[in-house]
């Protein structure tokens, strides 16, 4: 008895580091596919086990999950890292002390496995209205081209549909049931067909024409602030390659001009010139000090985003309300979220840690497209730059409408309503983007 209790141990054990191991792989590896499989050696256990070391096993998932998949969080800070695998492995426990109480008095195991992905769904819905919200748990932004079925879903209930699917199959394993082999052959055809529609799907409508410019500019914070002119040169280059084109918009990232350019006059009026010679509407994002009468490069500033007219004056801006700062001089805005109208187009600016928000935050559906400016080169060439770069295609799905993402190293891309990259530059290449979209 004792040797059985010891075997069967080391198979919890053992599915607890498979399941860390595929969703380690899934994330380095970009198998994001794997979504759909990296939770069912772990549902075996949450479906069977009725002792309350399924806490200590809901633990030790999300521990070694946060520990080892997310530990490029470190360059961005080690006390956002360590708080990060905190709140993590604590949702794993509280993932485990919920199974735990209903498993004591639920004795059919179909309906043990509804527990899971109810109880993260009611999780996924509370921490989003928490500050750094609820992106490292809502699973959708893995699966992003699964129109229809995503978007009708919405990225909480299909993320609910993921969690389920994994529970379900490790169901299956443990009790083999025909009605519950088609259940799980209808949600597959679902995703595969949705995947098939998300493919090859063209949208129409309105076309407009735009570019992207993306500047890999790879010199620290504090060093690009004191070379505004040098990264302007480029920016200025890589713009007039694009002269021909004849575009309605053009984008640069968040940062793209480290500098207030309505204190450093002399910038704005390069811009203003570049936006006449080039007849388009440029967008970039720079920083505004709170106080004009302080402009040290550590005084207090804004995240801002610029709008210059074809007339080579600024026709509108809009400062960031939620930022995340290295260095503490970026303080967000007050003023609220704001849709900018141009002729007879709309759309949505989202800055940086914004692009992860809640669409209800930033009046996301009130626009013809989404703009997202980025400058999250601080993850260098981690799984993160990959992975940051998902919620823009989520983001598209959920809103149906186009995304550009324009990022100083990558990935700078643009999205169609079905989740589908159609263009993109590789990362950390200067280069320019051009592309249609359509509203």
């Amino acid at each position: 008895m004792g040797r059985n209790k010891k075997i069967y141990i080391s198979k919890n054990w053992f599915l607890i580091l498979l399941s860390s191991f595929i969703f380690f792989l899934m994330l380095n590896y970009y198998l994001y596919f794997f979504v759909w499989i990296c939770l069912i050696p772990i549902s075996i256990i949450f479906i069977k086990n009725r002792s309350n070391k399924l806490i200590l096993y809901g633990l030790a998932t999300a521990f070694f999950i946060s520990l080892f998949s997310f530990n490029w969080l470190l360059k961005y800070k080690l006390n956002f890292f360590i708080l990060f695998v905190s709140i993590v492995t604590l949702f794993g426990g509280i993932l485990g002390f919920i199974q735990y109480k209903f498993n004591k008095k639920i004795k059919k195991y179909w309906i043990r496995a509804f527990v899971l992905p109810l109880t993260w769904l009611v999780l996924l819905i509370l921490f989003s209205f928490f500050k750094y919200g609820n992106t490292w748990i809502m699973f959708a932004y893995f699966q992003p081209m699964a129109y229809p079925l995503g978007y009708i879903l919405g990225p909480y209930l299909f993320t609910f549909y993921i969690i389920s699917f994994n529970l379900l199959f490790g169901l299956y394993i443990i009790n083999k049931n025909r009605k519950l082999f088609f259940i799980i052959i209808i949600m597959i055809l679902l995703v595969f067909s949705s995947f098939l529609y998300s493919n090859y799907s063209e949208p129409k409508g309105e076309e407009i024409k735009i570019g992207i410019v993306q500047g890999t500019i790879t010199h620290s914070w504090n060093w690009r602030l004191q070379i505004p002119d040098q990264i302007l040169d480029k920016y200025e280059r890589l713009t007039l390659e694009m002269k021909e084109e004849k575009l309605d918009f053009i984008f640069w990232p968040e940062y793209a001009i480290t500098a207030d350019i309505e204190v450093n006059k002399n910038l704005s009026e390069r811009i203003g010139n570049l936006a006449k010679k080039m007849d388009s509407y440029i967008i970039f994002g720079a920083f505004s000090y709170i106080d004009k009468n302080k402009t040290s490069l550590d005084d207090l500033k804004t995240d801002r985003v610029f709008i210059f007219s074809p007339e080579g004056e600024i026709f509108d801006y809009y400062d960031s309300t939620n930022v995340i700062s290295v260095n503490g001089d970026i303080i967000s805005s007050k003023k609220g979220f704001k849709i900018f109208k141009i002729e007879n187009v709309s759309f949505n600016i989202g800055l940086c840690y914004e692009e992860y928000l809640r669409s209800d935050n930033l009046d996301y559906e009130n626009g013809d497209f989404i703009v997202i400016l980025s400058n999250n080169h601080i993850f260098d060439n981690t799984p993160g730059l990959k992975l940051v770069s998902m919620f823009s295609r989520l983001k598209a799905l959920e809103e149906k409408k186009y995304v550009i993402r324009a990022t100083n190293t990558g990935i700078t891309q643009i999205v169609n309503p079905y989740g589908k990259v159609t263009s993109s530059i590789e990362s950390y290449k200067s280069g320019i983007l051009i592309g249609n979209i359509y509203i």
